[in-house]
C-alpha cells in the first residue's frame, strides 16, 4: 500500500510540476523579453507555478508565433499588435492558426510608442530642425513591427527618411549608440533600460500620454492623431490547465502600481473578451 501511495504522489507531483513555457518573442533585453521574464518572475513568486522562458526571436515575431502555435504542451505568450497585423504586414510565416488558439489570460495595457534618438538631438524641435536638412536613419525590425508603424508615422511629416532593417530592437540599439542609426520607435516598455544610456535620448511618445511621465505625447506636440494605440496582452495556447490559468491570472491582476512605472503603460480596464474580439474583427 505504501509503494501504491508513493506511486500516486509521484504522478501527481509529476503533473502539477509539468513544465510551462514562456515564449518571449523579443531580443534579449528589449521591450517584450524583459517584461516576459518579468512576469514569469512574478508568477513564480506569488503561485506554485513555475514558467520557463524561451527566447524565439526574428522574422517580425512570426518565429515566436511559429513556435506558439506547435506547442505540444502548455505555452503562454506575451504580445501585442503585430499577432494580429502580421498576417497582412508580414505574411510569410505568419501562422494564421494563432487567432483561433490564442486565449487571452491577462491584458497589461497600452503601451504607446516611444521616440528614441541619438544624443545629439536633444529635444523634439531640435530633431526636427536637424530632419528638414539631412537624411533620417531609422532603425527598424520590418513591417508589421511598432518599430515600422513608428518610422511610417514620423516619415510622413519630415523630408528624407531612409529605413534600415534590423532582426532585432536590441541591435538597433547598439548601432544607435555608435551613431549609425539616429532614430529608433519602439512601445514604451523599454524606457526604463534605456534611460541610463548616455548614448541614447527619448524625445516624445506617439500616443497616449503616460501618467507621471514627463515626455511630451502626440497631443501636446499637436501632431497628427494616432489611430491605433499598441497594446500588451498576455495568451495561452488552449493546453492549459483552468485552474492554472486562473491562479495566474488572480497573481496579475494584484501587480503594483510601481511595475506600470518601471515598464510605462498606460494602465486601463478593459473587458478582455470584447477588446480581442473587437481586434480580431477589425483586422480580419
Amino acid at each position: 500500500m505504501r509503494l501504491i501511495a508513493l506511486f500516486l504522489s509521484l504522478v501527481s507531483c509529476t503533473a502539477f510540476s509539468q513544465n510551462i513555457e514562456m515564449v518571449s518573442l523579443g531580443g534579449a533585453g528589449g521591450a517584450t523579453d524583459t517584461v516576459s521574464r518579468f512576469l514569469a518572475n512574478h508568477i513564480a513568486q506569488t503561485t506554485p507555478h513555475k514558467l520557463i522562458v524561451v527566447s524565439k526571436t526574428g522574422a517580425q515575431h512570426n518565429i515566436a508565433y511559429k513556435y506558439f502555435v506547435d506547442c505540444q504542451g502548455p505555452c503562454f505568450i506575451l504580445t501585442g499588435n503585430t499577432m494580429l497585423t502580421n498576417q497582412t504586414m508580414a505574411p510569410t510565416g505568419y501562422p494564421r492558426k494563432i487567432r483561433s488558439i490564442a486565449q487571452p489570460v491577462h491584458f497589461l495595457g497600452f503601451t504607446p510608442l516611444v521616440v528614441l534618438v541619438k544624443k545629439q538631438y536633444d529635444s523634439f524641435e531640435e530633431f526636427i530642425r536637424y530632419a528638414k536638412g539631412n537624411e533620417i536613419k531609422f532603425g527598424h525590425s520590418g513591417p508589421g513591427t511598432s518599430g515600422h508603424e513608428g518610422m511610417d508615422y514620423i516619415c510622413s511629416f519630415i523630408p528624407n527618411c531612409f529605413g534600415v532593417q534590423y532582426k532585432n530592437g536590441v541591435d538597433i540599439m547598439r548601432d544607435m549608440s555608435v551613431g549609425i542609426i539616429d532614430v529608433y520607435v519602439t512601445p514604451s516598455v523599454v524606457m526604463g533600460s534605456v534611460l541610463g544610456n548616455p548614448k541614447i535620448h527619448p524625445i516624445f511618445l506617439i500616443g497616449s500620454k503616460i501618467p507621471g511621465n514627463s515626455l511630451r505625447s502626440t497631443v501636446d506636440l499637436k501632431l497628427k492623431k494616432v489611430e491605433d494605440e499598441n497594446w500588451l496582452m498576455l495568451f495561452h495556447n488552449g493546453l492549459v490547465d483552468e485552474k492554472i490559468t486562473q491562479s495566474i491570472q488572480k497573481s496579475l491582476e494584484s501587480l503594483p502600481d510601481e511595475v506600470y512605472q518601471k515598464f510605462p503603460m498606460v494602465k486601463k480596464k478593459v473587458d478582455i473578451d470584447r477588446f480581442w474580439t473587437q481586434e480580431l474583427i477589425k483586422h480580419r
